[in-house]
């Protein structure tokens, strides 16, 4: 973290080097989480009291099924 806020990271400092982004990146395991929790919420409706409630995800071979 120092190096990253320190002046020679600042792109306008031109100093030899940079921070560049990279991405967007997708973590598939956060998605199928969010994405099942969206579907409960909108299963239980827009009342729903949903404190506490989580999904976890896991791997799956399809090669299995």
């Amino acid at each position: 973290m120092p190096e990253a806020t320190s002046d020679d990271a600042d792109p306008m400092n031109y100093s030899t080097w940079r921070y560049v982004a990279s991405g967007p990146h997708t973590n598939w395991a956060e998605k199928a989480r969010l994405d099942a929790l969206e579907a409960h919420r909108k299963a239980e409706g827009d009342d729903a009291n949903l404190n506490g409630v989580y999904f976890g995800v896991e791997r799956v071979d399809l090669t299995d099924y």
